[in-house]
């Protein structure tokens, strides 16, 4: 053990000023850590909090939230449409194309209405867009059953119908199929 010698009319010198605050120092740095730590983390998880997990593409075939099992058929592009009403075709807007989708819907109990027969259309990057209430006319210009609800009762016996979407141009080919809901903030992406 070393001893030092202090005259008695000196005081004592003082460690330096880190050395004497270095707990409170230590402590500020771990509170600041830990605010940006959660600053991050919050900004990440709430930018994702609005969008609801996806499953898929899967394959053709998912059941609603609803109970309806819904399958797509086709999706087939479409670049001029007959107007049911005037009776001339028509072109999609100016950078958009039409996406018809046939679809087929049933349900084990008999529904007069069932919302998630016109799901969504989405691609890679969660853009979605909502189907068009137009009628869908075949080749000969006879109009196509657009609605599940519409054509029947949505019941044990599959009913067959046919969806429109408008798509950008520049998302066409990057469609990945419908999204389904299934319940509990949970989607499902089907495709034919």
């Amino acid at each position: 053990m070393s001893y030092a010698w202090i005259p008695a009319n000196r005081p004592a010198p003082r460690p330096p000023w880190l050395v004497r605050h270095a707990r409170w120092i230590v402590l500020l740095l771990a509170v600041a850590l830990c605010a940006a730590y959660l600053i991050g983390w919050s900004a990440w998880a709430g930018s994702r909090a609005g969008k609801p997990p996806w499953t898929g593409p899967s394959g053709p075939t998912a059941i609603s939230d609803e109970g309806v099992t819904l399958t797509v058929l086709q999706i087939k592009r479409t670049k001029a449409v007959l107007d049911p009403v005037t009776g001339l075709e028509s072109t999609a807007p100016e950078g958009s194309m039409f996406l018809d989708v046939e679809m087929e819907a049933s349900s084990p109990v008999e529904l007069a209405q069932a919302l998630s027969c016109r799901p969504t259309i989405a691609d890679v990057d969660r853009r979605e867009w909502e189907a068009k209430y137009e009628a869908v006319t075949d080749d000969s210009g006879q109009d196509l059953p657009r609605d599940c609800a519409g054509v029947e009762p949505v019941g044990p016996q599959p009913v067959r119908y046919w969806v429109r979407y408008e798509v950008p141009l520049r998302y066409a080919d990057r469609i990945v199929g419908l999204v389904i809901p299934l319940g509990d903030r949970q989607m499902q992406v089907i495709a034919p």
